[in-house]
This record gives C-alpha cells, sequence and structure tokens, in this order.
C-alpha cells in the first residue's frame, strides 16, 4: 500500500527540468504549473523580460517543446508538464517571425568557453 500522498510527491520530483540559458548558464524549474506561469518563470529567474518574441524550449533532439504554440486560453489551463519530460534538459530560445510568416527558433544559450589553465598561467608570467 502506498499513500495516495506519497505518489503525490515522486510525481511531483518528476515535473523538475533543466533549462539552459545564456552563456552556460542552468537553471532548474518545476514544469508543474500552467503553461503561462511557466514561461513567466522562465523569463523572470533567466533575465529575459524585455524580450518582445515569444518563448519555447529546445529538447535535446533540437525539436520545440510547444510551450508557444499553447494557445493564450489554454495557457492559463493547460500545465507545461504535460509538454516537458520530467529531469529532461531544455535549451531556452526565442520562436523569431520571419518575413515570409514561418517561425524560426534561435537558441538563447552559448556553449560554455572551455577553460584552459595553462594558457592562463602563460599569459600572466
Amino acid at each position: 500500500f502506498v499513500p495516495a500522498s506519497a505518489g503525490a510527491s515522486a510525481a511531483a520530483s518528476m515535473a523538475w527540468v533543466q533549462v539552459r540559458y545564456s552563456q552556460g548558464l542552468t537553471l532548474l524549474f518545476n514544469s508543474d504549473c500552467k503553461v503561462a506561469s511557466f514561461c513567466d518563470a522562465l523569463r523572470d529567474r533567466c533575465g529575459y523580460t524585455d524580450l518582445s518574441e515569444a518563448i519555447d524550449l529546445l529538447n535535446a533532439d533540437g525539436g520545440l517543446a510547444g510551450l508557444g504554440a499553447v494557445a493564450e486560453g489554454e495557457a492559463t489551463s493547460r500545465r507545461a508538464s504535460e509538454l516537458l519530460k520530467g529531469r529532461g534538459v531544455y535549451t531556452l530560445c526565442k520562436l523569431v517571425v520571419a518575413e515570409d510568416g514561418s517561425t524560426e527558433a534561435e537558441s538563447l544559450w552559448e556553449e560554455p568557453e572551455p577553460e584552459h589553465p595553462d594558457h592562463e598561467a602563460e599569459d600572466q608570467g
């Protein structure tokens, strides 16, 4: 016998996802919330509150998670955890509308520069 509360906490713990953004930064987000709230949290915590474009997440295969495709009315009722795999790693992106009307995802994450401690010692010496 497993109490209902134990099952709920196990499901909630799997709702956490990693989001990569900016220059090699990563944050954890709880996706067990409404899509609108999740997107607001992405913008706030990652520092993109002034971004005019819609945002979404790219999965490991480079496909869109679909946050940006959720209709406005659904964004206040549909849960982000329905679109995201718990414990998944995603890359923040903005959705750019081209002149022909098509939408392209542009990553908001840059691979971190490799550190070379040997080169830094040479530069200082």
